[in-house]
């Protein structure tokens, strides 16, 4: 306090990172919005550190299921586009376009994604099989 009014470091008035004069109030109450913000942080660093392995199952689970899913659509895709005049063009046979819709109807770019993600998800399923052990200790770290 400097003569009745709030002071930092002997000043009342700061400049701002725009060039404005600010009142050491203004300060106090960005300082105040700042403190409820670290404190809903704290909060939600404990909520997380207790629920650390049931995310991440949920969240490996999900990603397994989203390209699985994405398997399954591109099969479907590559199904429906059967028998349709134009769809068993080849990915170089359509040449160069810039509108990628042109693509989407070739049976071939289905299959490139469906054997993409084929590939990924062999890769997760491999490597949570042979992971399963460090992925259980470093869960348990957690707690």
């Amino acid at each position: 306090m400097k003569s009745g009014v709030l002071a930092v470091a002997n000043q009342t008035t700061f400049k701002d990172g725009r060039g404005k004069t600010r009142n050491v109030t203004d300060l106090r109450g960005a300082a105040n919005g700042l403190f409820v913000a670290m404190i809903v942080s704290l909060l939600f660093l404990v909520l997380l550190r207790f629920t650390a392995g049931i995310l991440f199952w949920i969240f490996i689970f999900g990603v397994t299921g989203i390209i699985g899913y994405g398997i399954w659509h591109c099969r479907w895709e590559y199904d429906h586009l059967k028998g349709i005049p134009g769809s068993e063009l080849t990915v170089s046979g359509a040449g160069f376009q810039t509108d990628l819709r042109v693509h989407l109807q070739l049976r071939q770019t289905w299959l490139a994604f469906m054997v993409i993600l084929c590939g990924a998800e062999v890769i997760i399923i491999l490597m949570l099989i042979f992971l399963r052990n460090g992925i259980l200790i470093a869960i348990a770290l957690c707690l």
